[in-house]
C-alpha cells in the first residue's frame, strides 16, 4: 500500500491521470481485503478523494464511474463523521450537476458547501466555497453577485492554496479567473475578461496542472468565439 501511494502521489504530480487513477484502483483493491475500521475506512475515504481529480481528468465529470467513487467517498465520510475531509466530496455533490446543467441542485450544493466552510478556520476552503458558488451565479445569469463572489474568492487565494489543484481538480485561482473572464464578457467588461482569462491560463501553466491549462483555454475560447 505505501508504494501504490507514493506511486500514485508521483504521477498526480507529473499529470499523469491514466496512470495515477490505475494506482488508486489498485490500492481500492488491497482495501477490499482488509478488515473494515475506522483507520482502513479513513484510508479508503483519503484514496477515494485523491483518485476523483485523475477521473475528472481522464473521463470528464459525467462518467458513472466518477459518480460512485464521490458517493463512496460521501458514505465514508457520514460513517467516520469527517467534517473537513468532506469538502472536497461536497464539490463532487457540487460539480456533477453543475456540468450536466442542473443549476438548481448547483447552487444549492456550493451554497452548502460555502455556508460550512464559513463555520472553518480555513481560508483556503472559504476562497473554495466562493470560488464554486460564484461560478453557479455566473452561470445561472445572476452575473454581478457571481462576480463578487469570484473577486472574494481571489482576494482570499494564498500561494500555498496552490495545493487544492490536487484536491480540487483545478488550481483554484485559475478556476476563479476562468469564471470571471466569462461573467466580465456578459457584462461588457471584454478587456477585463480577455486579462482575466490570460492571467487564468498564465496561473494553470506556472503549477504545470495540465488539467488547469485546459479548463482555463476552455473559456478563454468561449471569449475568443
Amino acid at each position: 500500500m505505501l508504494w501504490w501511494r507514493k506511486a500514485r502521489d508521483l504521477a498526480i504530480r507529473r499529470s499523469a491521470d491514466r496512470e495515477a487513477a490505475g494506482h488508486f484502483g489498485r490500492a481500492i483493491k488491497l482495501l477490499r481485503l482488509v478488515p473494515r475500521s475506522p483507520n482502513r475506512d479513513a484510508t479508503e475515504l483519503a484514496v477515494r478523494i485523491q483518485l476523483s481529480g485523475p477521473l475528472i481528468a481522464t473521463g470528464g465529470y459525467v462518467t458513472s464511474e466518477l459518480s460512485e467513487n464521490y458517493a463512496r467517498a460521501w458514505e465514508l465520510c457520514t460513517e467516520l463523521g469527517e467534517d473537513k475531509h468532506a469538502f472536497p466530496v461536497m464539490y463532487g455533490q457540487w460539480v456533477i450537476p453543475y456540468v450536466r446543467g442542473d443549476m438548481a441542485a448547483a447552487l444549492r450544493n456550493a451554497e452548502t458547501f460555502l455556508r460550512r466552510a464559513e463555520q472553518q478556520e480555513d481560508v483556503g476552503l472559504l476562497m473554495m466555497g466562493n470560488r464554486i458558488f460564484g461560478s453557479s451565479l455566473v452561470w445561472r445569469g445572476d452575473t454581478v453577485q457571481g462576480c463578487e463572489h469570484l473577486q472574494r474568492a481571489l482576494s482570499l487565494y494564498r500561494p500555498e492554496h496552490d495545493q487544492l489543484a490536487y484536491v480540487f481538480s483545478q488550481h483554484p485561482r485559475t478556476a476563479a479567473l476562468a469564471h470571471q473572464c466569462l461573467g466580465l464578457q456578459h457584462l461588457g467588461h471584454l478587456d477585463q475578461a480577455m486579462a482575466a482569462g490570460w492571467e487564468a491560463i498564465t496561473q494553470a501553466k506556472r503549477i504545470e496542472h495540465f488539467n488547469s491549462i485546459a479548463y482555463a483555454l476552455c473559456f478563454v475560447s468561449l471569449l475568443i468565439m
